[in-house]
């Protein structure tokens, strides 16, 4: 009995430790100092009667920078140490919200890139698809249109 428990135990431990390694901010680097970012979240469960599940996703790149996209790229004008961040939201799923993520990366070589230059998803974050100038207004101040 006693064998078995600390068998029960030990199987135990590296199911654990499996399913926090799914979760870790994978970073890579290429030739050109330009990083490459990924996660492996759980699988979704769709609720019944609801649309097929899909996850949304933050990175913020500790510079300042973000991106909406699942598998963003991110050039870093600065050779430094920084903590990206991904928060992910399971939307039509029965499980619980994905804990925030974060991950801290070491950037070796500055690029020439400004620092203030944004990328397209900053740029396109808060504008519309389409417009329409008795439906949309900018935030926080309804007042200004936004188209």
């Amino acid at each position: 009995m006693k064998y078995f428990y600390t068998l029960f135990l030990l199987i135990l431990s590296f199911t654990v430790t499996a399913q926090q390694a799914d979760s870790t901010i994978i970073a890579t680097a290429d030739s050109s100092n330009k990083m490459s970012f990924s996660i492996k979240l759980p699988a979704l469960t769709q609720i019944p009667g609801a649309p097929a599940p899909f996850y949304t996703y933050l990175w913020d790149f500790g510079d300042g920078h973000f991106s909406t996209a699942e598998n963003p790229q991110h050039l870093y004008a600065k050779a430094d140490t920084y903590e990206v961040m991904l928060y992910a939201v399971n939307n039509y799923d029965d499980g619980k919200k994905p804990q925030r993520k974060t991950q801290k990366i070491q950037v070796n070589k500055s690029s020439p890139i400004k620092d203030n230059v944004a990328s397209v998803a900053e740029k396109d974050f808060l504008r519309p698809t389409a417009c329409s100038s008795s439906s949309i207004t900018a935030w926080p101040n309804p007042m200004i249109p936004w188209c």
